[in-house]
């Protein structure tokens, strides 16, 4: 079983972001024991615990903002203090905001 919660909800958000980018070349697997979104190798969206996790970049506006705004919180899977630095968590509560985020990380590891 696996250790991150997830409900229908959550689910469905991340497959309207799967359809998204699957279409542009994304492929989906598993990472963390979630769902994960990734550029050939590269992780790009993760549905953690209901919520998603998107990788921006550390001089990302959008993750400033988000961050600044209080509309997202770093990402730190290890649950240790040590956040993935070019990572935001978004929660449910924004699921509206999903698909703009993970196309923003899509065309960050694209560029």
């Amino acid at each position: 079983m696996s250790a991150h919660t997830h409900s229908v909800e959550s689910d469905a958000a991340f497959d309207d972001v799967a359809t998204a980018l699957i279409p542009v070349g994304a492929t989906e697997g598993r990472m963390f024991d979630c769902r994960t979104l990734y550029h050939v190798h590269t992780m790009v969206a993760v549905l953690y615990d209901a919520q998603i996790a998107v990788r921006l970049g550390r001089n990302s506006d959008v993750l400033r903002e988000m961050l600044a705004a209080g509309r997202a919180h770093e990402w730190d899977p290890t649950r240790q203090n040590r956040p993935f630095r070019d990572w935001i968590l978004v929660g449910l509560d924004r699921r509206e905001e999903w698909i703009r985020l993970a196309l923003a990380a899509w065309s960050s590891t694209t560029d």
